[in-house]
This record gives C-alpha cells, sequence and structure tokens, in this order.
C-alpha cells in the first residue's frame, strides 16, 4: 500500500506539473486589452479561463483587468445563444495578429483592437457573433518560425475551450495578409504551381495537416465532418502600409454593415469571357442572371461579353461595357491572368479585357474570377492586385479566386451523366454562384461548393486535379454575408445540371499522383540540344518516349520545342495494387502577354493520354 501510495502522489505531482506548464505555454500576454475573448477571459497569473464578467480569478485570486466598461469593449453573446432580435445567430472567429497589424499601419495595438471590437460590436446586433483570437497574445504558443501549422493548432485549441462549435456554420474571418497570418503553403498534388506549393487558406479548416494526412488513411469523399470551420482571409499586402487603418479595415467593415440586415441584392451579373473558351464560359453563367447593353452578335453571346473585342482600348464597347458595370451587382471572369507585377488586368488571347480603373465604374459588391493569379495579392503592392484594389479603392466586399495559375483538362464522364463544357474552375465556379445564390453565409457557401465540386468532378477529372482546383481558390471577405436568396437561379441550377448527379459507384479511396523530376530544359544557346538532354537523363525509358512523342506534340498540339520547361515522371495507384505511370512533358509558351502552360501526359510506351494547360 505504500509503494501505491507513493505512486498515486506522485503521479499526481506530475499531472499538477504537466497541467502548471500547459497553462503557462496556453495563457495569452498580460496586456489588459487583449484579456477579453467573448464569453471568458484568461487568468494573467495562472492561465486558467474565467468568465468574461469575473472580477477576480475563480482559481488563484488574482484581480482580473478586462472588465473595463468603455463604449467598445465587446461580450458577442451568452451562455444561452439567444438572441433578442431573433434569425438564425451565426458565431464565428475573429483571427489576426494585433502587434503585426499596428507595426504595418504604423499605429499602436489598441487602435487596432477598437477597430476589432467595434466591428464585432455593430455585427452582434444583426446576430453575428465574433469572438477575437489575437495571435500576438501567443507568442510562445507560436513559436519563432511562424509556421502555419502552429497557427492552426492554435485555433484547434481555441475551439476546445471556447463554446463555439466545429462545423460548416463556424467561419474563421482571418485578418491581414501573409506577413500578419501566414497563407499555407502546401504540397501541389497536381502541379501546375510556380513553386511546387499551393498557397491554400482552405488548411485553415481543417485541424492539423488535413490534405497531406489524406492520402495516408485512404479517405474516400471529403464530407462535411471533415470541416471545423469554414475561412475567408481580409488581405493587405507586405510590409509598411501607405495608407490608414481607418480608411483600410475600419472603411471595410462599415461597408459591411450596411448590408447585414438584408444581404447583398445581386439582381443582375456582368459575365466577360475569352473568345476561344465559350462554351465552357456558358457552363459557367447559364444559370445566372446575365446583363449586357449590345446587341451586337461579336460583343455578346448568351448574355455574356465576349473579348476580344471587348476590351478597355475598343471604343464599339466601352459604352456598352460601361452601362452594364454600372448596373450589375456581381462580376464574373473566365479571361486570361498574368504573374507580372506591371499586368494587373485580365486578357483575352491577344491583349487586355479588363484592368483595374474599370472598376470605379462599378457599383457591384462581389467579384468572382477564375483567372490564372486572380486574386493575387502576397508579393504584390495594391495597384498591381485586381483583389487589393477591388476592396480598397472600389467598395467590393466579397472575392473569389486564384493566387496561382488554374488548369484546364478534359472529362471523362460516365454514361447517363449530363455534364456541360469546360472543367475544373470552370464547373467549381459555378458550383459557388449556386450556393451564393441560396442565401447562405458566404464562407459556408464556399465550402460546400468545394466539397460538392470535388466529391462529384473528381470522378471525371481525377483526384489531383480536382483536389489541386479545390485547394487553390479562397475567398476573400466577410464570411458572415449573404447574398439575398434568388430562387430563379437555384431553379435553372437544377435544370443546367450545375452540380451533375452520378450513378450509384463503388467510391474509390482518393489517390495521389507522385511525381519525380527527370531533367529541366535550358536555354538553347547555352546548352546542348533538347535530344542530348534527354539523354543524359536518368531514366533511360525517356529517350526513346521523348522522339516517339515529339512529332505529336510539336506538330498536331501547336508546342514547338525551345517551349518544352521540364520532363516529370509519375505514378498514380489504381487502388488495385497497380499504378498508372508514364511522364508529363512541360511547356510554357512566353509569345503571349501572360505565360500559359501546358502539361502533356504519356503513358511508358509514348502515348498521348492527356493534355492540361492553364488559363
Amino acid at each position: 500500500m505504500k509503494d501505491l501510495d507513493e505512486y498515486l502522489s506522485q503521479l499526481n505531482n506530475d499531472l499538477d506539473s504537466q497541467l502548471s506548464r500547459f497553462n503557462q505555454q496556453f495563457a495569452p500576454s498580460t496586456s489588459p486589452a487583449n484579456m477579453q475573448y467573448g464569453t471568458f477571459q484568461f487568468c494573467p497569473q495562472c492561465g486558467s479561463r474565467n468568465s468574461a464578467s469575473a472580477h477576480f480569478c475563480e482559481n488563484c485570486g488574482t484581480a482580473l483587468a478586462g472588465n473595463a466598461s468603455d463604449d467598445t469593449a465587446y461580450t458577442p453573446y451568452g451562455s444561452n445563444r439567444e438572441d433578442a432580435s431573433g434569425g438564425d445567430a451565426q458565431y464565428g472567429i475573429l483571427y489576426t495578429n494585433t502587434e503585426r497589424l499596428a507595426d504595418k499601419y504604423d499605429c499602436s495595438a489598441d487602435d487596432v483592437c477598437r477597430i476589432l471590437q467595434s466591428f464585432c460590436k455593430k455585427a452582434a446586433r444583426y446576430n453575428m457573433h465574433w469572438e477575437l483570437l489575437d495571435a500576438a497574445d501567443y507568442p510562445k504558443y507560436l513559436g519563432s518560425d511562424d509556421f502555419w501549422l502552429e497557427h492552426n493548432e492554435l485555433i484547434s485549441d481555441y475551439f476546445e475551450k471556447s463554446s463555439i462549435g466545429y462545423g460548416m456554420k463556424t467561419p474563421l474571418f482571418i485578418i491581414g495578409g501573409h506577413d500578419v497570418i501566414p497563407i499555407p503553403m502546401v504540397e501541389d498534388v497536381f502541379g501546375t504551381s510556380d513553386t511546387g506549393k499551393i498557397p491554400c487558406d482552405m488548411c485553415y479548416g481543417f485541424t492539423g495537416n488535413f490534405f497531406s494526412n489524406l492520402w495516408e488513411y485512404g479517405d474516400h469523399t471529403i464530407s462535411e465532418e471533415h470541416v471545423r470551420n469554414t475561412v475567408s482571409r481580409l488581405p493587405l499586402e507586405d510590409g509598411k502600409m501607405d495608407t490608414a487603418l481607418e480608411d483600410d479595415l475600419e472603411a471595410y467593415f462599415n461597408l459591411c454593415a450596411e448590408y447585414y440586415s438584408d444581404g447583398i441584392a445581386v439582381d443582375k451579373v456582368m459575365m466577360t469571357a475569352n473568345a476561344s473558351w465559350l462554351p465552357a464560359s456558358k457552363t459557367m453563367s447559364e444559370h445566372l442572371p446575365l446583363l449586357h447593353h449590345s446587341n451586337d452578335p461579336d460583343v455578346v453571346w448568351e448574355g455574356m461579353y465576349v473579348s476580344p473585342p471587348v476590351s478597355p482600348d475598343d471604343e464599339d464597347t466601352t459604352g456598352p461595357v460601361h452601362r452594364t458595370l454600372e448596373k450589375a451587382g456581381m462580376l464574373l471572369f473566365n479571361l486570361h491572368g498574368a504573374s507580372s507585377n506591371y499586368m494587373s488586368g485580365f486578357y483575352n488571347d491577344s491583349g487586355e479585357a479588363f484592368n483595374t480603373d474599370m472598376l470605379s465604374d462599378t457599383s457591384a459588391r462581389v467579384f468572382n474570377t477564375v483567372a490564372c493569379y486572380g486574386a493575387r495579392y502576397y508579393g504584390y503592392e495594391r495597384d498591381e492586385s485586381m483583389l487589393l484594389t477591388s476592396f480598397y479603392e472600389n467598395g467590393f466586399l466579397l472575392y473569389a479566386g486564384s493566387l496561382i495559375p488554374v488548369p484546364m483538362t478534359d472529362l471523362d464522364v460516365p454514361e447517363g451523366v449530363e455534364v456541360h463544357d469546360g472543367s475544373g474552375s470552370e464547373h467549381l465556379m459555378p458550383i459557388f454562384c449556386m450556393e451564393q445564390f441560396c442565401g447562405l453565409p458566404v464562407g459556408e457557401a464556399m465550402m460546400r461548393a468545394k466539397l460538392e465540386y470535388f466529391n462529384t468532378f473528381r470522378h471525371m477529372e481525377r483526384d489531383d486535379f480536382s483536389l489541386a482546383t479545390m485547394m487553390m481558390f479562397s475567398l476573400y471577405g466577410n464570411p458572415m454575408l449573404r447574398l439575398q436568396r434568388n430562387e430563379e437561379v437555384l431553379r435553372r441550377a437544377r435544370e443546367e445540371h450545375v452540380l451533375p448527379v452520378l450513378p450509384q459507384t463503388k467510391y474509390m479511396p482518393i489517390r495521389m499522383k507522385r511525381t519525380q523530376r527527370i531533367t529541366t530544359f535550358k536555354e538553347q544557346n547555352s546548352s546542348p540540344s533538347l535530344l542530348e538532354q534527354v539523354r543524359r537523363s536518368v531514366d533511360r525509358n525517356i529517350d526513346a518516349i521523348h522522339q516517339a512523342v515529339q512529332q505529336h506534340l510539336y506538330e498536331k498540339l501547336g508546342l514547338e520545342p525551345r517551349w518544352l520547361s521540364h520532363v516529370d515522371s509519375f505514378s498514380i495507384p489504381n487502388g488495385d495494387g497497380t499504378s498508372e505511370e508514364g511522364y508529363s512533358y512541360a511547356y510554357e509558351d512566353m509569345s503571349k502577354p501572360y505565360a500559359r502552360k501546358s502539361w502533356v501526359e504519356v503513358d511508358k510506351q509514348g502515348k498521348v493520354k492527356r493534355v492540361i494547360k492553364t488559363k
């Protein structure tokens, strides 16, 4: 008995020690301005959680300084979650780093907190309740390398301590750009990005490193049960700001408040499409209330503007486009995008189709684009970003797009399934628009659209393609905002099979494409010939493969030899112990005003199996 008593005593001491270390690690800073978090507050002495109204710590008795009665103090909701204003209440987490925002704007952290608390207080009047989670309060928890997974773990632990529930109804609203809260950079499972990584805020919607772990456990779908929360971000450019905090964040938040009661009315949508992508663009927009002001069939097709001829420099089309911009509530684009700093607009096959100056003509609040780099902001100045210019200079509240190249491919449609032209983003975006017009909070609309797209189109595109497409698109702006419901849009979405119904089939585990770089080609004038470089490659088969396919690739597909960038080998498991194996030829056409990329997949015998291009 003595030994048992000593053992239990030692065990209790160990537990007390571990819990003490945990409380010290997780306890926020002792700054009184940052001690309260919605319905509770942390003790600066022992780290214990107390109710927001407590004056002394229930654990150690330390006086709590978080009960100031100033007008900006904010307590979002009580324990019963009932609200006198009625309606469906929303609860979410506002996530930022107030010290980094203060440093960017050359102001105090109190100035930042004042604006954030005012935003929360106004939203609460309309049953939109935010709890502020400030990363500046957890320096020990996050560490010095500022890795996104540490932030994600902090968010998960906060959920455990909060009364906010998990799921599709709970938004996470990130305030700031990459230098405030890091953008998760995860493996590009398809291979279209410039760096091999996908910037993916969606990672903050799941616990842990969800997408990396996805392959290891053979999941058959990504379902609502996997979702911890929905995700959106209010982005900012990197570094010191040339603008004022009040002109950026406060102005955006105040504009949001105008739409809390009734939602955003989108009676008409302006769609502009690249002339060579018209059938796929029709897929994107055929269920939407399109608006145009031209009867010229060369300018408008199926209700959407066609570029060319539509462009900022075309005098015959600028008038109709200007009038449409004035009346439209949503802008929708299926055009090229570019990565060059000086190319902030969207493009057709031969030139500019839409630029940031044209945004001043519109009173629209919603902006959706499937262009490559269509939502670029990380690493760009404000006037180099369509996204940043839309938000902070032109009154947009919601924006959806990709920070990297967007791929296109052919579909392998199961028999009996009705699917219209297009692939990837050209199916994801109309599903997202459909969910927006359901009147859902837009954060929920985006997450639902992504899951619906992936779990449907992975059976027609391929897991790696559909997964990469889903991951690269992000939502920007307040995720609690809603569009007014439009029954006609929803009726047409059903008629046009925006979300196809698949036959009952056996679910396959999600399959990951594994790639390995074989060789990278350099400029001709400073290196051996392409064929010679191929012969020197590590894979003995590639020499014969290259000679067998080059004529088809160069002559039939119009891919010139000088555009060849690199060759990868790839392997995709079939789920039965065998694998699909082959080589992927990557090309980059620099002759256009934007860089357009192509990938040609061939099997081990050199037969072309698939062609993928970016927008």
